[in-house]
């Protein structure tokens, strides 16, 4: 099935997939919730970005710190307290594989901030994330010779990453995030 796309390496033991998403000819995507290897589908979201203030609810969106540009996200499991790390640009998506370099991969990043309900306050959430780019031709094509069949769904162009805190507030997205 060259339309399906596999669940990238780093989230294949977390992401519980639930739909494919629809996408132009040549690109394909996945979505689903994050759940930790213990069961619990409850995390805390730590965050090293800048976090943005804005109406209807605020979002996410990379940092500059010590003359470099991050956007990490991670979450730990309130159950086990594994931490999970969703979305590292410098590592993961089309520029982290192919084109960050060794030293931007190794720079310290800003320090996490807990990610906070901005209508109740709660810290604990539930995470979903939603994630495309090239399928398998168009990927190993535009790699030219950079990626295999083994690895090419590692090289997302995009991710979503949606939280909903515990109590009864809606559903926001806190990350959109190119990778390509």
């Amino acid at each position: 099935m060259e339309g399906m796309r596999p669940t990238p390496t780093h989230l294949r033991k977390i992401l519980v997939r639930q739909r494919t998403l629809p996408f132009p000819r040549g690109q394909s995507g996945i979505g689903g919730q994050v759940r930790c290897q213990c069961g619990s589908g409850t995390f805390l979201v730590h965050y090293a970005a800048e976090r943005i203030e804005s109406a209807p609810s605020p979002f996410l969106r990379t940092v500059k710190h010590e003359g470099r540009f991050f956007f990490i996200v991670k979450v730990q499991c309130v159950s086990c307290s594994a931490d999970h790390v969703l979305l590292d640009t410098h590592r993961h998506g089309w520029d982290g594989l192919l084109c960050s370099s060794a030293e931007e991969r190794d720079a310290t990043p800003p320090s996490f901030r807990r990610w906070a309900c901005h209508s109740c306050g709660g810290e604990a959430h539930a995470v979903e994330i939603e994630l495309g780019g090239d399928d398998k031709r168009e990927a190993l094509l535009n790699a030219e010779g950079e990626l295999t069949g083994a690895n090419w769904f590692d090289a997302f162009g995009s991710m979503n990453i949606g939280v909903k805190c515990s109590g009864s507030c809606p559903p926001t997205i806190i990350a959109e995030c190119e990778t390509q």
